[in-house]
C-alpha cells in the first residue's frame, strides 16, 4: 500500500527514524514507526537472518535462505496467473521456520526445506495465501479460505470463523499468552473483520469503509497489542489497534495501490510497506524510497528483533529486491520469481 508524502502528517508526534536508500533510490525516505506501549517484541532472543519465499517460474516453492542460498523444492503451485502464494512464518521454540500453502490442485501444504506433507485431505481456494503462525511455545495455528469460508487448525481446536472474500487472504499472529492469537479477513461483503479469542469464535467488524476487492488485511503483535491494516476502495489507509479498534476514519486519505505489510519492532512500535504514489513505488513508514515495485504485487515487511528491519519485494525488471533499515538495496538474481505471485519473508530467532 501506498503513503503520498502529504499524507504523512498523521503520524506527526510519533517516533521517526531515517533511512537512507541507496544511489538506486530517487532519494532518502523519512521512516516512521507506529509506537504501542512499550514491550520488546523478541525478547531475550537471538537472530539468525531473514528467510524469504517466493514462487519461481516453474510453479515450485524457493527459498532464499538467511545465509543467502537458494532451494527450490516442494509441490507445484500454478504456473499461470493465479496469485495464491506461500505463507511463512518463524518457530521461535526452535529458531526454524514453516511454510503453508496451495498446491496446483487445490490441496494444502506444510513444511520447509526438510520436506513438505498435506494437511489432510484439506484444500484452500484459488487466489488466497493460507496463513501461518506460532506462538512462543511453538504452538502453531493455520488459516485456510475453503469454498469461500475461513478455516482455521489451531493447537487445540479446529473450526471455521467466518465468511471470506474471494481472491483475498487471511493474516494471523501470536499474542503474549500461549495458544492466543488474532486473526484479520475480509468478508463477502468486503467489511474487514479480526478476532482475539479462537475459544469463542467473536468476530468484530470495522465499519465504515469497504475493503478494497482482491487486497488484504494484515495484523502484526507485540506482547497483548496488536495492529491491523487494510486499503479501502478509495486506496486510502484504515488502522485498527487494541487501543482503537474500530476508527472512525482512515490513517492515510489515499494513494495506497497494494496489500499492505506490517512487522513489530524490538521497541513495541509497528512499521508497515506497501506499493503507492504515482509510480507505485515502494513506501516504508509513510516515506517513498523511490523503488519501482511491480504493479499487482505487493512487498513483505520483517524486523530483526533490535530495531532492524527489511523488506523484500518485486520490482519492474520482475526480480525480487530487498531494502534494509541501514539503506543496503540487494537484487536476488538467483531466482526468477512468478511475476503474479508476491514474496513473503520473516525473521528468524531462537531463545
Amino acid at each position: 500500500m501506498t503513503h503520498n508524502s502529504a499524507s504523512r502528517g498523521w503520524r506527526a508526534g510519533l517516533r521517526r527514524t531515517a533511512v537512507t536508500v541507496a544511489a538506486t533510490a530517487a532519494a532518502a525516505a523519512g521512516v516512521v514507526a507506529t509506537t504501542a506501549p512499550a514491550h520488546a517484541a523478541v525478547t531475550g532472543t537471538v537472530f539468525h537472518g531473514f528467510e524469504t519465499v517466493t514462487v519461481n517460474q516453474d510453479g515450485h516453492v524457493a527459498n532464499i535462505n538467511a545465509n543467502g542460498s537458494v532451494e527450490s523444492h516442494g509441490p507445484i503451485l500454478s504456473r499461470g496467473t493465479s496469485t495464491a502464494g506461500v505463507g511463512i512464518a518463524a518457530n521461535l521454540a526452535n529458531g526454524t521456520f514453516q511454510e503453508v500453502l496451495r498446491a496446483s490442485d487445490g490441496s494444502v501444504y506444510t513444511g520447509n526445506n526438510a520436506g513438505f506433507s498435506k494437511l489432510g485431505s484439506q484444500t484452500a481456494d484459488a487466489n488466497s495465501t493460507p496463513a501461518i503462525a506460532f506462538d512462543s511455545s511453538g504452538q502453531r495455528i493455520i488459516e485456510i479460505a475453503q469454498r469461500g469460508v475461513l478455516l482455521f487448525f489451531g493447537p487445540n481446536l479446529s473450526g471455521a470463523l467466518d465468511n471470506i472474500a474471494p481472491n483475498t487472504s487471511p493474516s494471523v499472529a501470536p499474542l503474549a499468552s500461549p495458544g492466543k492469537f488474532i486473526s484479520t479477513w475480509v468478508n463477502s461483503v468486503g467489511t474487514l473483520i479480526w478476532n482475539s479469542d479462537l475459544n469463542n469464535v467473536h468476530n468484530n467488524s470495522v465499519n465504515g469503509f469497504d475493503v478494497q476487492p482482491g487486497t488484504s488485511p494484515v495484523v502484526s503483535t507485540s506482547g497483548n497489542h496488536w495492529r491491523i491494516e487494510a486499503r479501502d476502495t478509495a486506496g486510502a489507509l484504515w488502522v485498527a489497534t487494541d487501543t482503537n479498534p474500530r476508527p472512525t476514519g482512515p490513517a492515510v486519505a489515499g494513494g495506497v495501490l497494494s496489500s499492505p505489510s506490517i512487522t513489530s519492532l524490538s521497541n513495541g512500535s509497528f512499521l508497515d510497506a506497501y506499493a503507492g504514489g504515482a509510480a507505485n513505488d515502494l513506501f516504508v513508514g509513510g516515506g517513498d524510497t523511490g523503488l519501482p515495485v511491480l504493479r499487482g504485487t505487493n512487498p513483505s515487511i520483517a524486523g530483526n528483533g533490535t530495531g532492524g528491519w527489511r523488506v523484500v519485494y518485486e520490482g519492474t525488471d520482475f526480480l525480487e529486491h530487498t531494502l534494509d533499515s541501514s539503506g543496503r538495496t540487494a537484487t536476488i538474481t538467483a531466482v526468477l520469481p512468478n511475476s503474479s505471485i508476491s514474496p513473503q519473508s520473516t525473521g528468524l530467532f531462537t531463545k
